[in-house]
């Protein structure tokens, strides 16, 4: 009786196994799955990698729509008519936690950048 076929579990095998289901998730574990810990982590990196690509793109869409249905207003600059050609000024616009940078070019034009990081 311990030489038996076991198809109803899945196998078409005959071992000398007993009716223990330990054994039998043993046997099953040794045959069937071959994920090793290497692989199981490089799948979480590549899911999690696609998961953050996808959430930046979206976000960056979000914040573009936002910035174009809503224009900043303009406003003067501290400073800006003292500022000589072929240097810039740090400031910040619209909000004071978004930093801004003025440059003035050497031909005395302004240019003014947002810093988003």
């Amino acid at each position: 009786m311990a030489s038996q076929r076991i198809e109803d579990q899945g196998f078409a095998t005959s071992h000398n196994v007993s009716r223990s289901p330990a054994i039998l998730h043993s046997s099953d574990h040794s045959r069937g799955c071959h994920l090793t810990r290497r692989g199981f982590c490089n799948g979480l990196l590549v899911a999690s990698a696609a998961l953050v690509v996808a959430e930046n793109g979206s976000a960056s869409k979000a914040t573009s729509r936002r910035r174009a249905a809503l224009p900043d207003p303009p406003m003067r600059i501290e400073g800006a008519e003292a500022l000589m050609p072929g240097s810039s000024l740090l400031f910040s616009y619209p909000r004071i936690s978004d930093p801004a940078i003025l440059v003035r070019a050497r031909d005395g034009n302004y240019h003014a950048y947002c810093q988003n990081l």
